[in-house]
């Protein structure tokens, strides 16, 4: 582990910036990805708990994922963008 972070500070900053991102990304898609199996595993269970009313009690609960999931797109999109106005030009600049 300690060689790879060595042989990573010896790479030029685009390329860590890259490697950055590219893990945090991963980490970021892996725990949404288990909040959202958690989530659809407790769905039946969310939908018999309000048997008593009409509304469907899981469609309040796709509109929170729903605005969560848009929430985290325009998060994602805006950090992109500061990290491409961070890099260095590719004209050579």
């Amino acid at each position: 582990m300690f060689d790879f972070l060595e042989k990573l500070r010896t790479r030029p900053e685009h390329e860590r910036r890259k490697i950055a991102l590219s893990v945090a990304l991963s980490v970021t898609a892996f725990i949404l990805l288990a909040w959202l199996v958690a989530f659809l595993a407790r769905l039946p269970e969310l939908r018999r708990g309000d048997e008593g009313s009409n509304a469907l009690p899981g469609a309040s609960a796709f509109s929170t994922l729903k605005e969560g999931l848009s929430g985290v797109s325009d998060y994602y999109n805006e950090t992109l963008r500061s990290i491409e106005s961070l890099a260095p030009s590719s004209d050579g600049e």
